[in-house]
């Protein structure tokens, strides 16, 4: 065999492919794989995430124009000044800068650009399906214990930041300013918090660095100055500087969202205090103090009561029913009697008959 053939067996591999196949070692880090993305309608957690790709827009997306949900919800994202990408089957749209000049969604380029997202994608993109269900606006669904619990812990971990950073509360507007005033029952499960935070606890509003980009900070980074800390929404990326909470300027825990966000709808606001005015009210309805123990000898006496009234139970309901049912057994005997007397008299007429028959 030649030395030719011999480079070219698989047995001998080249220099190349021995390289692209090395092991790891101790250090190497291996290569993290991104999640495979997949069309859902329902998914909350997708929607924010390209919505989030319009945060730093150039372009200015409106209600009345080419919205970014409506784009979003249509598995677009923002990857350029003006480019929309389909993050599944990467088709591309460029938005016109005519865009901008439009101010009614119903313009002609408006509606052109509005269908122009349904019919862009690639023949095989999941996509053309449909768009996302209106369901995904919905805050997540959980019981109202669940809500309770998870407001709560979202407003001690924003207690502790507040006060990390020297204040006491955050400055928001005076309730019913923001068309909802929290009950006392309500306030009653917030007991340590100040009101200020439950407002923005329930406003799905957390503490970041302003230069994180995440709403959702773990410890080492998290704000250690009032001028370095944000109020940050994890569904709109609404961002709003701690620094601007002022009593002349209060923070508004319903308006400061962006128009799409599911916690700038008041029906949202209303849906989180009626579960929390439920909860609020089992807890009331609870005993405050554990009833005493039992001694031994009450038990027995307890049983022996409970034996007795059972006992006077039955024979008042023999006495209450004797009546009856003598009745029911007179009434009985009297239809078998009527029944022997009417079988005896009509086997007296048979034979009767019989031996009139037989005299013929």
């Amino acid at each position: 065999m030649s030395s030719a053939t011999r480079a070219a067996s698989p047995q001998s591999p080249s220099a190349g492919s021995s390289s692209s196949h090395r092991r790891l070692s101790v250090g190497d880090t291996p290569k993290r794989i991104p999640p495979m993305l997949i069309r859902d309608p329902f998914s909350q957690a997708d929607l924010a995430r390209r919505l989030k790709t319009f945060v730093s827009a150039t372009f200015v997306f409106a209600p009345t124009n080419v919205s970014p949900l409506y784009a979003a919800a249509r598995g677009w994202t923002l990857v350029g000044n003006d480019q929309l990408t389909c993050e599944l089957c990467h088709a591309s749209l460029l938005l016109s800068p005519m865009l901008e000049t439009s101010d009614s969604v119903d313009s002609r380029i408006v509606q052109k650009y509005l269908a122009l997202l349904d019919s862009q994608h690639t023949p095989q993109c999941a996509w053309r399906a449909g768009p996302c269900s209106e369901s995904v606006l919905d805050i997540p669904l959980a019981t109202p214990s669940v809500r309770a619990k998870m407001l709560l812990d979202h407003a001690t971990i924003l207690t502790d930041g507040i006060k990390r950073l020297g204040l006491e509360d955050v400055e928001c507007v005076k309730q019913g300013d923001d068309g909802h005033v929290l009950p006392p029952s309500v306030m009653q499960l917030f007991k340590d918090v100040p009101l200020g935070i439950v407002h923005c606890a329930m406003g799905n509003w957390s503490l970041a660095p302003a230069a994180s980009p995440s709403a959702t900070p773990v410890n080492s980074s998290a704000p250690e100055s009032v001028q370095d800390a944000v109020l940050a929404c994890d569904f709109c990326s609404r961002r709003v500087g701690v620094w601007t909470c002022k009593k002349d300027s209060p923070h508004h825990p319903i308006h400061a969202h962006k128009w799409y966000c599911p916690y700038a709808r008041p029906s949202t606001w209303s849906t989180i205090i009626r579960q929390l005015a439920s909860v609020s009210s089992i807890t009331s309805r609870r005993p405050t103090t554990a009833p005493a123990p039992v001694s031994v000898s009450a038990a027995l006496q307890e049983r022996r009561n409970d034996r007795t009234l059972i006992r006077d139970i039955r024979q008042l309901l023999e006495k209450t029913t004797a009546p009856a049912k003598r009745r029911y057994e007179e009434e009985e005997e009297k239809a078998r009697d009527w029944k022997r007397r009417r079988s005896g008299i009509v086997g007296v007429a048979a034979s009767g008959t019989a031996l009139g028959s037989s005299d013929k």
